[in-house]
């Protein structure tokens, strides 16, 4: 269980700070998934990135307490959906 950003730290592996948090998920994700923490609403808000892409993400937002599944599975679903609109927009071009 993530009751705290902390544990999220903990889970991720990385040193305790935002920023530090924020290279890991990146780093770690093939579309470069973007984290930030909202200390006011107690949550977590967790999008994809897609370079070239024509509009943002959609956010996906897990409110303190959650399930360490439910971070992993939210991860996955906005890395695979950026990917396949990364792959929508940028398939047609030969590098």
């Amino acid at each position: 269980m993530i009751k705290s950003f902390e544990d999220l730290i903990k889970e991720v592996g990385c040193r305790n700070s935002l920023p530090h948090l924020k290279k890991a998920i990146f780093k770690g994700t093939e579309s470069g998934c973007l984290i930030d923490f909202d200390e006011m609403k107690n949550h977590f808000v967790i999008q994809g990135y897609v370079e070239g892409g024509c509009g943002e993400q959609p956010q996906i937002i897990l409110k303190l307490p959650f399930d360490k599944k439910d971070f992993w599975d939210a991860l996955k679903s906005a890395d695979e959906e950026a990917c396949f609109e990364w792959r929508e927009i940028h398939e047609h071009f030969e590098i």
